[in-house]
């Protein structure tokens, strides 16, 4: 089935959410690993690129999966979780979407204010929306940094909850994370 229903996710929100997640891995252990990256490094320029390319792709993938969980939402919780664990599951959630489009848009404006391009894999280049303007690049260098590390955090913790109902409730009513498997 494509659309989720009142039980499970659906396909589509399935590869959205795996695929979303694949991609926000890969740019958080690039990310670190950029940092670390001489400006002599004849890598530096094509992992730069790598990680811009792949930062739009979510930005726009999230806000794709904000169009359909209006389309198509998403499975209530179940029944059995009671108090904190519906509220928090909620929150993070979305605070999680908010990061999902807002760590990306941060980069994308940082790269614009470092005087520079955003090209998707060399097929299009994102619309310029900034002028050039590196001491206010640094602050925003910092902020999508600290997204970044937020995001990293909540997703520690969506994780840890997904596989606590898990291992507690495998198949049951609370395992959540067998929905999305």
């Amino acid at each position: 089935m494509l659309a989720n229903d009142n039980k499970n996710y659906g396909l589509i929100s399935k590869l959205l959410h795996w695929a979303i997640a694949l991609a926000i891995f890969g740019l958080l252990g690039l990310g670190i690993y950029m940092e670390g990256l001489e400006k002599a490094n004849p890598d530096r320029q094509g992992i730069y690129a790598l990680h811009k390319a792949v930062g739009s792709l979510v930005l726009f993938f999230a806000a794709f999966r904000i169009v359909w969980n209006r389309v198509s939402p998403a499975p209530a919780l179940p029944d059995a979780l009671q108090g904190f664990e519906r509220i928090l599951p909620k929150v993070i959630v979305g605070l999680l979407y908010l990061l999902m489009l807002a760590t990306p848009f941060m980069g994308i404006m940082m790269t614009q204010l470092y005087g520079m391009p955003v090209n998707i894999f060399d097929f299009f280049q994102l619309p310029t929306l900034v002028a050039k303007n590196k001491e206010l690049a640094e602050t925003v260098r910092e902020l999508h940094g600290i997204l970044a590390w937020t995001m990293l955090t909540l997703i520690v913790l969506h994780l840890l909850g997904a596989v606590k109902h898990r291992i507690k409730n495998r198949g049951g009513e609370t395992d959540i994370l067998g929905r999305m498997l």
